[in-house]
C-alpha cells in the first residue's frame, strides 16, 4: 500500500512538473497568440464598441470580478468555475479540451501568462468575438455581432437593451436558454438575470449560476 501510495505522489508531482512546463511554454507565445488573433478576421467588434452599461451587465451575469481578479476566481458569489479569462485560454490555446488536468493547465496559463500580459480590454475583445451563442437557424453562432444577427435580425449597434439582456441571458448555456426552442425556461432565466441586474437579489454562493433566490 505504501508504495502505492508513493507511486502515485510521484505520478502526481511529474504531471504537475508537466503542466508548469507547459505553462511557461504558452506564456512565452501569449503576446504573438493575441496580437496575430486581435488583427486577424475573427475580429468583428471590440470591448470598447460597447457602453459601460452593456459592459457591466455583460460582466456581472459572466465574470463578476473580471476587473479586479487574476485570471482565475474561485470566491465570488455566481462567478462558476470558469472566468473569461480561462474561456479565452480554453479557444485559444487547446485544439481540443478535455476536463481533468486540462482544466489545471487551463488555469495556470489565465494566472500567469494571460492575465499579466494581456490587458483586460484585449481579453474581453476576445471572448464577445469568440463565445458560443448556441445553435441558431441551423448553424452553430460564435460571438456578439453575429448573435445580434441571428437571434434579433439586427447589428449589434441597433439593439435594444431588452434584446442585449436576452442574449447574455443565453451565455451560460445557450442550446438550453434557446428563446424559440425553450421560451419558458429562457423566459424564467431573462426574469433572474433581470433581477439580478436590478439589484433585487444575490447569487446564493460561488457556484450559484442559476439565481435560484431571484424568482
Amino acid at each position: 500500500m505504501k508504495k502505492m501510495i508513493l507511486g502515485f505522489g510521484i505520478l502526481l508531482c511529474v504531471m504537475l512538473v508537466y503542466e508548469l512546463y507547459k505553462t511557461l511554454s504558452a506564456r512565452a507565445k501569449t503576446e504573438q497568440l493575441f496580437l496575430q488573433y486581435l488583427s486577424g478576421p475573427n475580429i468583428k467588434i471590440k470591448a470598447s464598441d460597447l457602453s459601460k452599461r452593456q459592459i457591466d451587465h455583460l460582466l456581472g451575469i459572466q465574470d463578476p470580478s473580471f476587473y479586479t481578479h487574476k485570471g482565475v476566481d474561485g470566491k465570488t458569489a455566481g462567478a462558476g468555475v470558469t472566468t473569461i479569462t480561462q474561456a479565452v485560454v480554453k479557444k485559444l490555446y487547446f485544439k481540443k479540451f478535455k476536463k481533468g488536468f486540462a482544466k489545471i493547465e487551463q488555469s495556470l496559463i489565465a494566472r500567469y501568462a494571460v492575465d499579466p500580459l494581456i490587458s483586460k480590454q484585449d481579453q474581453l475583445t476576445v471572448f464577445v468575438n469568440i463565445v458560443y451563442w448556441g445553435k441558431c437557424n441551423g448553424r452553430h453562432v460564435h460571438g456578439l455581432t453575429d448573435a445580434s444577427l441571428c437571434y434579433t435580425g439586427k447589428d449589434f449597434i441597433d439593439i435594444s437593451e431588452l434584446e442585449y439582456h436576452g442574449l447574455i441571458t443565453m451565455l451560460m448555456a445557450p442550446n438550453t436558454y434557446h428563446p424559440k426552442r425553450h421560451p419558458q425556461i429562457y423566459a424564467r432565466r431573462l426574469a433572474r438575470v433581470n433581477n439580478l441586474l436590478d439589484g433585487v437579489c444575490k447569487p446564493a454562493n460561488y457556484m450559484d449560476v442559476t439565481y435560484e433566490n431571484c424568482d
